[in-house]
C-alpha cells in the first residue's frame, strides 16, 4: 500500500509500539492522528495530536470529532494496559482499567469511525497471550481474547474494511519494562518495537484474507505458539475425543 497522504489513526501514539508505528507512517508520508493523553515529540506537520483519555468514553468521541469529515485509511488500535495481579485477587479499578483500554476503547474507536472506514484497514495490536493463560496476567490475557473474538465477529458481516490482529509475544516497551521492574526477566529474547512495525508493513503489502490474526515471535519463542492449537474436541459422530479437529476426522 502506498502510504503517502493516507489518513491514519493510531491510539497510544506517544510511546512504545504506538510511537514506533507512528514514526513509520510519518516517514512514509502519511498523515497521522495520534490519540494519547501525552503529546508526542513529533516535529512533523503531518502529525496531529489528539488529546484523548481512552478511559473516558466522552473523550474518545470528542477526539474522533476533531478528525472532521476526513476519510480514515488505517486505524491502529494500539493503546493498552498491563498490570500483574492474581487471577482471583484484584481490585475493581484494575479490572475496569484493563478492559476499558484493551477491549472497550478499540470497540468505541471502530464504532465511532465506522462511517470513515470505507475500503480501509483496521489493525489491532493484541497479544499472543490471548491463548496463553497465566495466573498473574489473567485480566490482560482475557481482555485480549475478548478483543480478538470481537473483531473476528465484526469481520463476519462488515466487508468494507479489512481487520488484522497482531499477536506479539513479549515486546521490549516502557509498559513491559515497568511491569517487569525488579524481576528476573530475559530481555535478550524479547521482540523489538521495530519487529511490530515490520509486521504492519508486511500486512499492508501482502495479499492476506480480509481478516486474520498474525502471531509475532522470534526463534526463542516458538514453543509459546504451540499451545494455540492444544485444545480438546469431542466429536459426537465418531464418539472420540482428541486434541484437535484433524484428529477427530480420523474415523
Amino acid at each position: 500500500m502506498e502510504l503517502k497522504d493516507k489518513a491514519i489513526v493510531v491510539t497510544g501514539s506517544s510511546s512504545g509500539i504506538g510511537k514506533a508505528i507512528t514514526e513509520f507512517f510519518l516517514e512514509n508520508g502519511a498523515v497521522v492522528y495520534g490519540f494519547s493523553r501525552r503529546n508526542s515529540d513529533f516535529s512533523n506537520d503531518n502529525f496531529h495530536w489528539i488529546e484523548c483519555d481512552l478511559l473516558n468514553d466522552g473523550s474518545i468521541e470528542k477526539g474522533i470529532s476533531k478528525i472532521g469529515d476526513n476519510h480514515v485509511d488505517i486505524l491502529v488500535n494500539n493503546a493498552g494496559y498491563l498490570e500483574q495481579c492474581d487471577s482471583l485477587n484484584f481490585s475493581k479499578e484494575v479490572f475496569e482499567k484493563t478492559f476499558q483500554l484493551n477491549m472497550i476503547a478499540p470497540v468505541l474507536m471502530i464504532q465511532n469511525l465506522l462511517p470513515k472506514l470505507k475500503d480501509s484497514v483496521v489493525i489491532n495490536i493484541s497479544s499472543i497471550s490471548d491463548r496463553l493463560g497465566d495466573n498473574m496476567y489473567a485480566l490482560y490475557c482475557s481482555s485480549k481474547a475478548a478483543l480478538n473474538i470481537y473483531f473476528d465477529s465484526i469481520s463476519t458481516k462488515y466487508k468494507d474494511f479489512k481487520i488484522y490482529s497482531i499477536l506479539p509475544d513479549y515486546v521490549d516497551t516502557p509498559m513491559l519494562r515497568k511491569d517487569m521492574e525488579g524481576k528476573d526477566f530475559d530481555w535478550g529474547n524479547t521482540l523489538k518495537t521495530s519487529d511490530i512495525v515490520d509486521t504492519v508493513s508486511i500486512i499492508l503489502n501482502s495479499d492476506l484474507p480480509n481478516s486474520a490474526r498474525i502471531a509475532v515471535i522470534n526463534d526463542s519463542m516458538t514453543e509459546d505458539v504451540e499451545p494455540i492449537e492444544e485444545f480438546f474436541v469431542y466429536n459426537s459422530d465418531s464418539k472420540k475425543m482428541g486434541k484437535n479437529h484433524k484428529e477427530q476426522s480420523k474415523r
